[in-house]
This record gives C-alpha cells, structure tokens and sequence, in this order.
C-alpha cells in the first residue's frame, strides 16, 4: 500500500469489504500508519511517500512506514508485480485477523462455567462460523 498507494487502491476498491480497518492494526506505529494511509487508498486519493511521513506524528511510525516501503518493493520485485504482492499480503492478514477472531471466540466460550451454556455457546460459534465460511465461499 505504501510503496505503490494507485494501483493499491484500485484493488482495495475491487475487493469491496474485504479489505482491513485501521482498528485492526494492533500496534500503535502500525494503527497510526493505517489512519493515514488506509482510507486516501480506499478512496483512491494519492498519497506519495514524503505525504505519508509528514502525517505521522511519531518518530517509531515514520521509521516503520520507511521499512515497510522498502519492504514493499522487494516483495513486488519478488512476486513480480504489485498485483501479486497486494493480493498475498492481503490474504495473509485478513486470514490473521480470522484466526484472531477465532480464538477470542474459543476463549469467550472457555470462560463460560455452566455446562450447559457453555455448550449452547459452542454451538452458536460454530453456526457462526459455518455461516461465514459460507457466506466466504460464495463471494
């Protein structure tokens, strides 16, 4: 997203909703890099590098934004096109995200001490998720 922000945008966009949200970033460098960046691309507003910089406030978040930048390129370079690297990055976290969801889910159920509720929450989860992976695949 930060090394080539255009042609990120417009997958972003193709993709619809299944894109992340700058709540999604756990790390404070990586959420305020989200705040900038995400929503010029899902927009498909410019946002050159020297932009991006300038709008983080903190130091941390400006040396990350320059790894990931460079980081970007190597991984277009590698994949061969930006259109590769997008789609790979983006598989990678939404299917981290899931895997996240997933497990406070299995957490929240672990915390239930009555049996029965416990079970009848287990079952809610798991209808929830065949549910999900059913709305998934017919996307």
């Amino acid at each position: 997203m930060i090394y080539d922000p255009l042609e990120t945008s417009a997958m972003l966009r193709e993709r619809g909703d299944e894109i992340p949200c700058v709540e999604d970033f756990a790390d404070e460098a990586a959420r305020s890099i989200a705040a900038v960046a995400l929503p010029r691309a899902v927009q498909g507003t410019s946002c050159r590098m020297q932009d991006l910089l300038d709008a983080l406030p903190a130091e941390d978040a400006r040396d990350l934004a320059s790894r990931l930048y460079f980081d970007g390129q190597r991984i277009c370079e590698a994949t061969g096109g930006i259109a590769a690297a997008v789609t790979a990055t983006l598989n990678a976290l939404l299917a981290a995200l899931r895997g996240e969801a997933m497990d406070a889910r299995i957490n929240q159920v672990r915390a239930i001490d009555d049996r029965q509720d416990r079970a009848r929450a287990a079952q809610a989860a798991l209808d929830d998720i065949r549910r999900e992976k059913t709305a998934g695949s017919t996307s």
